[in-house]
């Protein structure tokens, strides 16, 4: 029963074209305790309701007149309101009852039966009403847990019907769940062996005869009515009473599609790798991290350590003493600590007949059962050693007799240069000493090629900073300069050149030195002769210049016939490289070399 304090709380709204029992029955109710509103039409009720005016409970005369009825009314209403309505009607014909079937509605009394009659009709109204509102939030609760569980969920009544879906559950079977409300489950939820193919048991139907909890058979596959199929899990549980009836029965599944793709390529790869560790030619091995023991090898490693695998298994890499030489032990130990892993270290092993090998190591941590190991691969190069042994000695004796030949060069351009030296000191005429000094300093500049091979630890490249130092130096001696009338300036940076290059540079240093010294300062003038080497981006320049008289008004050094121009121009051409000369009488000439490196 509805209190005296709960009434004050409600307001009703009575709609009732009779003005006169209008009136009546708002009185009546007022004097109970009700806040109570009239609508003498339905459009006025509308517009009460459109206004915003709360209403708890509405009294709807079936009959109003003109205009929209009780039962038009009331549908309009309920778009906009969730309100329990109670009917007002002057007949008890079974017709007005059927008139207002799918309008939700709270009961019906019949006019003029009385005040108690009418409040005992609103008490019940209000009963039953937040009876269905408890019902409807607990199905709204339900409808919201169900459709937060991430697996697919049916639930069937006692007959194996479809009562309820979750999303989940038509994504996985393709079943819109108004369209599967209703059905068989096994029209909806059609399931094979994934590998034989045949029609696998209902779980639902399974359930609903043993009343037990019953669990998928494993390689169970969803077939989805949009044809995509799916590797399924499952278990079904019955929906029981307190008499434990059994009333339904409630699906759960899940996609493990992926984890069992998964399954079967772990354990393809497992069969791979117990394929691949059996039929290596490489010794293979798995230790236990903890304590080193061997749990498996195979006949590579029984063949290149010379034990059998009943020796081997069981026992630690401390007991069987392959890896004698401590200090190697450690060095691995330390950086499979720092790194994890061992990438191609170089040890010496002692096999079981005492015989010594070199093999390379690889070491890799591997989990099998949630235990960790060590999967070693062991490869024997000792005969690749052996082979590198023998090259580098066939290369070192190569390296000798190179070494030895440039050396041999070098003395025998020394002796011919040395030889020009004695017929020098013979010769009267200027003209004739000049070509054999000439001649000299150009095997001169040759010889101090191989000397500097002969002192390099390349053999096809040549420090050029160095070569060209060694050869201003070579002048001085070899002409006879007087500082105190010629002066060198040299500047070198530090680049490195190829052999085939290195030598015409060097002789075409000879040409222009030399040139300098013959004509930049006649009548014993002093001045100064300046040979710059350096980079610039892939280009190298060498640049020899002097402060002496220059070239005349009518030579040009690109048509000169003389022997030294001439050299130039071809060794220039010989090494793709450029030369360009700036010269006026009286202000010297600097000659430009430029080439790419």
């Amino acid at each position: 029963m509805i209190t005296q304090v709960e009434k004050q709380k409600r307001t009703l709204l009575i709609v009732e074209d009779d003005t006169i029992i209008g009136m009546a029955e708002a009185q009546a109710l007022r004097l109970v305790g009700y806040t109570v509103y009239t609508a003498s039409s339905g459009e006025k009720a509308i517009k009460l309701i459109q206004s915003g005016q709360e209403v708890d409970l509405i009294l709807m005369d079936m009959d109003l007149g003109a205009g929209l009825d009780g039962t038009e009314t009331s549908r309009e209403i309920l778009k906009m309101v969730e309100v329990p309505i109670v009917f007002l009607t002057s007949h008890a014909e079974k017709e007005m009852v059927e008139k207002v079937r799918g309008i939700t509605r709270y009961g019906y009394v019949i006019k003029n039966s009385g005040n108690f009659v009418l409040q005992s009709s609103i008490d019940m109204a209000f009963d039953l009403f937040y009876a269905n509102q408890k019902v409807k939030k607990k199905e709204e609760s339900l409808r919201v847990t169900l459709n937060s569980i991430g697996d697919a969920v049916i639930a069937s009544d006692n007959q194996g019907r479809i009562t309820r879906m979750n999303p989940v559950a038509e994504k996985l079977t393709g079943w819109l769940a108004y369209e599967a409300i209703g059905a068989p489950v096994r029209n909806v939820f059609h399931i094979v062996n994934a590998k034989t193919r045949v029609p696998a048991k209902n779980p639902i139907d399974e359930v609903l005869k043993t009343g037990q909890i019953v669990g998928l058979a494993n390689h169970t596959a969803l077939l989805a009515k949009n044809g995509v199929e799916y590797q399924i899990a499952d278990s079904g549980a019955p929906i029981q009473n307190e008499k434990g009836d059994v009333l339904g029965v409630v699906l759960v599944f899940r996609d493990v599609t992926a984890d069992y793709k998964m399954q079967e390529e772990l354990r393809g790869s497992e069969e791979r790798f117990a394929a691949i560790f059996k039929a290596s030619p490489m010794g293979m091995a798995v230790t236990r991290y903890t304590d080193g023991v061997y749990v498996s090898v195979n006949k590579a490693f029984c063949q290149l350590f010379e034990y059998r695998r009943d020796e081997i298994i069981g026992k630690s890499t401390k007991q069987t003493q392959h890896w004698w030489i401590s200090e190697e032990r450690d060095r691995l130990l330390e950086i499979l600590r720092d790194t994890g892993r061992i990438e191609g270290e170089e040890m010496k092993i002692r096999k079981k007949s005492g015989d010594v090998a070199d093999i390379l190591v690889f070491v890799e941590q591997i989990v099998i059962s949630g235990e960790k190991y060590l999967l070693s691969i062991n490869h024997d190069i000792t005969a690749k050693k052996h082979v590198e042994a023998e090259l580098q000695k066939s290369l070192d004796e190569k390296e000798i007799l190179l070494k030895e030949l440039q050396h041999r060069v070098k003395n025998s351009l020394n002796v011919v240069s040395n030889l020009l030296g004695f017929e020098l000191n013979h010769i009267k005429d200027e003209d004739t000493k000049r070509i054999f000094l000439n001649a000299q300093s150009r095997i001169h500049s040759m010889s101090k090629i191989y000397e500097r091979l002969y002192r390099s630890s390349a053999i096809d490249r040549l420090d050029l900073h160095l070569y060209i130092k060694d050869l201003i130096d070579s002048f001085s001696e070899m002409y006879a300069i007087n500082s105190k009338k010629i002066q060198f300036s040299v500047k070198l940076e530090k680049i490195q050149l190829d052999l085939k290059r290195a030598l015409p540079v060097g002789l075409i240093l000879n040409e222009l030195i030399t040139n300098a010294l013959k004509y930049a300062y006649p009548n014993d003038h002093k001045g100064e002769i300046r040979v710059h080497l350096n980079q610039v981006s892939d280009h190298v320049n060498l640049v020899v210049s002097d402060d002496g008289c220059g070239l005349s008004k009518t030579t040009n050094p690109s048509e000169a016939n003389t022997l030294g121009f001439m050299l130039v121009k071809n060794l220039t051409e010989q090494i793709d490289g450029v030369v360009s000369t700036i010269s006026n009488p009286n202000e010297g000439l600097t000659v430009i070399l430029s080439l790419k490196l």
